[in-house]
């Protein structure tokens, strides 16, 4: 099967919410450091889920590799990774104008994010003719143990001064996924159906 075009079913979210993460094989051999785009609904009635979703997916990106006078917005896989935000709730052609600029102009490695099915097929379509692999974190990695993680769940009270929800648990879910994948592949990503296949069999947990 073609990379962009694997796909594994996603988690249930309310009102029919799919996480996806999208990885694009662009990257150079070796980077120091990577893009992610995260697609959210920022505003409107699934704002509330989405920010804590981003909240956990940022917490991650602090836990390693941290060092003085850094600039990007924190790591993963060891790499330095800069995010940025795209807010779905906005008119789809507006959404598919900011996708399409950052797969073909800003050739962001790593795509991820909270969307409806709708407007996954929106991305599959700009995916379209470039080296990208569609994945979602789906439920068998995402466990029990997983949502009982007692130093995830300090870690998160500490930073944001309440206890996280499940979407906050599937955002810090889908980032420590993205870093084994990377750290794994020592930020090699030109092999994007290897990239997929880590993406397929890593947890995470440590």
């Amino acid at each position: 099967m073609p990379a962009n075009r694997a796909a594994i079913p996603g988690p249930r979210w309310p009102g029919r919410l799919l996480v996806v993460i999208l990885a694009l094989g662009a990257g150079e051999v070796g980077a120091h450091s990577f893009q992610v785009g995260f697609l959210a609904p920022m505003s409107g009635p699934q704002a509330g889920s989405a920010k804590q979703a981003l909240d956990g997916f940022m917490l991650a990106t602090t836990e390693r590799d941290s060092h003085p006078d850094e600039h990007s917005d924190g790591h993963l896989g060891g790499l330095d990774v800069y995010v940025r935000l795209v807010d779905t709730a906005q008119p789809v052609d507006v959404t598919r104008r900011l996708l399409r600029q950052m797969v073909r102009e800003q050739q962001v490695e790593v795509m991820t994010g909270v969307t409806t099915a709708k407007l996954v097929e929106i991305v599959r379509q700009e995916l379209a003719g470039t080296p990208a692999v569609l994945l979602a974190v789906d439920e068998s990695r995402f466990n029990a143990d997983d949502r009982a993680d007692p130093a995830f769940e300090a870690a998160f009270r500490t930073e944001f001064g309440h206890s996280p929800s499940r979407a906050a648990r599937l955002g810090y879910c889908i980032a420590q996924t993205i870093e084994r994948a990377v750290r794994a592949l020592g930020g090699d990503f030109s092999d994007p159906d290897r990239l997929a296949a880590l993406f397929g069999e890593v947890g995470c947990r440590q």
